[in-house]
């Protein structure tokens, strides 16, 4: 017979008038948690759970029960026609209702509905409906007396333990998703991964390309996900929409250029105005999303979306404007989770501080995992009710939480896991747009109109001086132009790790300082060899204190930082030498990780043409400890030199 859908006044009336429309009504709202939020009291949620499951144990209802249950139920019609009350006759009978219309189901069967769902159907049992009951997101069918669970490994482990017999398609899923995973060869890039990255390739793949990859910092979480791409190329993964911190946006595009030949085909987007995208792989910033989202839907349509630093959608975290943002920001990637066939997270923080902070990158990768985020937050993050709400911000069942992801969509190596395969160190650059290129742009004329009216001899001798002063002000332009985005991004490595960051100037040290003065320390010149000393031991032994602040000069030799494995660069020196030397603060005996060296450099600026000259000269330089190479003219040489060949070019100097 057909089905008709009640408004809220039409079923209201029907419950008041009929005990079937009543009965069939509770059944829609109940069973549930206790817990569960969507009732005006506990008291009707103890009282219509209790008599619910009085139905459901004797399969009828005292006059006085359903007296009881109708002005209750009236308060939750919205709630009970939302969760899909249909009435199966538009009479007064529920066919459901109906004693004796069943046959009595004698076998427990998991039936696989679809590609999130799973039904079971078994004889009453009280103490299997509250094993039932725990699964986030079951749902009771009252028409039919049965279950349906999230189609997950997890359930299907829970079901087979309770004896369960699964029907064919789902015994055949639960068999593909379980097995091994196998390492797959990526074609182009297979001599360049790492044995653990290869297994990360495969993992991704191994989930139908919806997974969380959790490495550590500096493992190589975004070349596992170029490889994926890689590998799957020839198929439906494009459009591929990379979404990212703003600081690692042009760090994207730079690899995707150094390993893969999609280089032509990589679009970087820029601004709150949308325009044309022709890439097939587009890397977009978290800030300016919301303001394309109707372009990424309408005229993009990914297929996949790849989400760096995944646990900073997490939304409700901050206040006033920067809230509101955030909330935007989880609006916009829970609708383009639900639109794409591919999706894959990436953090060294899967959980952070707390669990509830994962809930939103879980549902976006895979949301049959959890459906309910209450019943997520009263399991996993120790749920309250206080006089100003309900506190998330607990955990409890950690454990239990942890194997489930990696049952399910995650995989995490540590840093000590993979050391075999991860030696000394990896030098990484890390490409940062500046706010001040209009300020740049004119001191770079500067000193191309001032190198057109000398030779390169008297650049480099005569005039070195006052050559050096105008590339001077280029270097200390481009410092001040990425500042901003340096920040962020050292906000973002030290909630996870220690960090040493070498700047060359006191005022750049001290506004790194001001920022993180409760988390650093600094070692700079002017500093009392005591005030050294104890900053270097509060960085060793204070575990709050996550950034090491140190001129290069003054903290480049002499001192042992092996407590970090992360080092950056946000000014280099002239010199090859102490540059490597820097670099082996950490990198000395006793250092048990791979120590990454990041060089945090302002794109288009001449830091681009030094960083490539100091680590050609450290590669085959042996740095002298407490002392320089003797080079510190090279470097300015060649760049010089450099100049002029490219004023030869436009023909600008003879």
């Amino acid at each position: 017979m057909e089905k008709v859908q009640l408004t809220n006044s039409e079923l209201k009336d029907l419950v008041r008038r009929s005990d079937n429309y009543a009965i069939g009504a509770l059944l829609a709202l109940c069973p549930t948690d206790t817990n569960e939020e969507g009732f005006q009291s506990y008291s009707d949620s103890k009282i219509l759970n209790e008599v619910a499951d009085f139905y459901l144990k004797k399969g009828y209802l005292t006059e006085k029960q359903v007296a009881v249950i109708r002005p209750k139920l009236e308060k939750y019609m919205d709630r009970i026609i939302k969760k899909g009350f249909t009435p199966a006759d538009p009479g007064d009978q529920f066919s459901f209702n109906i004693k004796g219309m069943f046959k009595k189901q004698k076998t427990k069967d998991a039936i696989k509905v679809d590609d999130e769902t799973i039904k079971l159907k078994f004889p009453y049992n009280a103490e299997l409906v509250a094993k039932i009951k725990n699964i986030n997101g079951r749902k009771f069918i009252p028409g039919e007396k049965s279950w349906t669970i999230p189609l997950t490994l997890v359930n299907v482990d829970k079901i087979l333990e309770w004896e369960f017999q699964l029907d064919e398609n789902l015994s055949q899923w639960y068999n593909e998703i379980n097995q091994d995973i196998k390492e797959i060869a990526v074609p182009k890039m297979n001599d360049i991964l790492k044995p653990f990255q290869k297994k990360g390739v495969s993992f991704i793949e191994s989930k139908n390309g919806r997974a969380l990859i959790a490495d550590s910092m500096g493992l190589g979480k975004t070349l596992q996900a170029i490889a994926w791409l890689q590998l799957n190329r020839e198929k439906d993964v494009f459009p591929a929409l990379i979404v990212v911190p703003a600081a690692v946006k042009e760090n994207w595009k730079r690899e995707f250029e150094k390993f893969t030949d999609f280089g032509k085909t990589v679009e970087t987007v820029y601004g709150t105005k949308p325009y044309k995208i022709k890439g097939k792989i587009i890397v977009i910033n978290f800030d300016i999303l919301k303001d394309w989202y109707e372009n990424i839907k309408t005229d993009i349509r990914p297929n996949t979306i790849i989400v760096d630093e995944i646990h900073k959608i997490k939304g409700k975290q901050n206040p006033g404007k920067k809230k509101e943002q955030e909330v935007k920001r989880v609006a916009v990637m829970l609708k383009l989770a639900k639109q794409v066939k591919y999706f894959i997270g990436l953090t060294g923080t899967p959980i952070l501080n707390k669990p509830i902070e994962l809930y939103n990158p879980l549902k976006m990768i895979k949301p049959t995992l959890f459906p309910n985020r209450h019943a997520f937050a009263y399991k996993y993050c120790d749920a309250k009710k206080t006089q100003f709400g309900t506190d998330y911000s607990g955990a409890k069942n950690t454990r239990e939480l942890h194997e489930i992801l990696v049952r399910e969509i995650m995989i995490r190596r540590k840093k000590e896991d993979v050391l075999k395969d991860m030696k000394g160190k990896v030098r990484s650059i890390t490409p940062l747009e500046i706010d001040n290129r209009k300020e740049y742009k004119r001191a770079y004329t500067d000193l191309i109109n001032y190198l057109r009216e000398i030779d390169v001899n008297r650049a480099v001798k005569a005039q070195r001086a006052k050559t050096l002063a105008k590339i001077n002000t280029l270097k200390q332009l481009a410092v001040k132009g990425k500042l901003a985005q340096a920040t962020n991004w050292v906000e973002d490595m030290i909630e996870n790790e220690k960090l040493v960051l070498f700047v060359y100037h006191t005022n750049t040290a001290k506004m790194f300082m001001e920022k993180f003065g409760n988390q650093a320390v600094q070692y700079v010149g002017g500093m009392t060899k005591k005030q050294r000393q104890q900053a270097q031991d509060k960085f060793w032994k204070d575990d709050n204190i996550r950034l090491f602040v140190g001129n290069i000069e003054a903290a480049g030799t002499g001192i042992n930082l092996q407590c970090a494995s992360h080092v950056a660069f946000l000014e280099f020196p002239w010199s090859p030498g102490l540059y490597s030397q820097c670099e082996d603060r950490l990198d000395r005996i006793g250092q048990k990780n791979l120590v990454n060296v990041w060089n945090l450099i302002a794109q288009n600026s001449i830091e681009e043409n030094i960083i490539v000259k100091l680590e050609n000269k450290a590669k085959v330089i042996s740095a002298v400890v407490d002392g320089e190479d003797g080079d510190n003219t090279g470097i300015f040489n060649e760049l010089i030199h450099e100049f002029y060949d490219e004023l030869k070019d436009k023909k600008l100097v003879n």
